[in-house]
């Protein structure tokens, strides 16, 4: 029997010997697991199209860090910021509908 109460934390490991960005966007918090992905997958993509090794969401700090070649890292921020744009307008349309179908 599964259960899907229980939270399985993702575990931080960083590549070493490359570029690092601490990004800051005011995400709010009911947002992060949207931005995120399902186990990762929305970073996951974001990193495979940006070319850098590594991004992560540091809970602790609210910031978005970034690991890769120097040259890559505008690229995956700008990403960042347009995939957090893109959430925050489904939600909104989202919420939206919802409120009008509740008339």
């Amino acid at each position: 029997m599964e259960n899907k109460d229980i939270k399985i934390e993702a575990i931080r490991d960083p590549p070493i010997n490359t570029h690092y960005r601490q990004c800051s966007f005011d995400i709010e918090d009911n947002l992060v697991p949207y931005v995120i992905g399902h186990k990762g997958r929305h970073f996951i993509n974001i990193t495979r199209i940006s070319k850098v090794k590594y991004i992560w969401y540091n809970n602790k700090n609210k910031l978005i860090e970034i690991w890769g070649p120097e040259y890559c890292l505008n690229n995956a921020e700008m990403l960042i910021k347009e995939h957090i744009m893109h959430i925050r307008s489904l939600k909104h349309e989202e919420l939206k509908k919802n409120l009008l179908n509740t008339y």
